[in-house]
């Protein structure tokens, strides 16, 4: 079999889609099973994450680097300071690079997975090649290709790290928009050939290692549209 990002023959590991550190605070304590959510099944349990046969261990352990930077960065190591900003939060410092990366990788891995639970992120061919040569050259990109923006969701006052949910697809001011929730955040990826008029592929992470999370209410969460439409109103973008 070959590795889906290098190409070589190799023995495939069990790939993990969503990172496999995501799903600590999903496990029970019994069965070190989660629950996760899906536009058809409520409350299903699965094991070991949302896993295939998908990379060689070489690949594994590129993605492993990014991987672990970013559960240091969402868990909190103490390096940062978050810095209220009226309805957002700002993290300075932030690694460009090992984010994007971690970002365009989750992404990616959730285009190309046969995985029933990603059916919907579905980028076709020409961005899955785009994005697998961003990844083999460690290469971020611009920030507006595959720009992702990132939202804290909470639910009666408290974020919501227990929670996988099904990505879906919508069009977003001539993108299409891909949102997964898992983390503790929703992840809007802005897919296009070039950048919107409005820059919502940048509204989270800079280059300059500014990270902006914006907040959302977990029943909100799903129109996309509107809050986009209403950064763009407020100059947020």
């Amino acid at each position: 079999m070959r590795c889906a990002l290098c190409g070589e023959a190799a023995e495939l590991r069990k790939s993990h889609i969503i990172p496999e550190f995501i799903f600590g605070p999903l496990y029970d304590e019994d069965l070190h099973r989660f629950h996760v959510l899906s536009s058809e099944v409520r409350n299903r349990y699965r094991q070991k994450g949302l896993r295939e046969k998908l990379l060689c261990d070489a690949c594994e352990q590129r993605f492993s680097v990014h991987e672990a930077y970013v559960s240091r960065l969402m868990f909190s190591d103490g390096s940062l300071r978050p810095e209220p900003d009226g309805p957002t939060v700002v993290f300075r410092g932030v690694d460009y690079q090992a984010l994007k990366l971690f970002q365009l990788s989750v992404l990616w891995r959730a285009s190309v997975s046969q995985l029933d639970f990603f059916r919907h992120v579905s980028l076709g061919d020409a961005h899955e090649a785009r994005l697998r040569a961003l990844l083999l050259r460690n290469d971020p990109g611009e920030p507006w290709q595959y720009g992702c923006m990132m939202l804290v969701v909470f639910h009666e006052g408290l974020v919501v790290r227990d929670l996988v949910d099904q990505p879906i697809r919508r069009r977003v001011q001539g993108l299409t928009c891909y949102r997964f929730i898992f983390g503790g955040l929703a992840w809007l990826y802005f897919v296009g050939s070039q950048r919107s008029s409005q820059g919502l592929e940048t509204a989270s992470l800079d280059p300059s290692g500014t990270l902006r999370l914006f907040r959302k209410d977990l029943p909100e969460i799903n129109d996309i549209a509107q809050f986009a439409s209403t950064l763009a109103r407020q100059g947020k973008v």
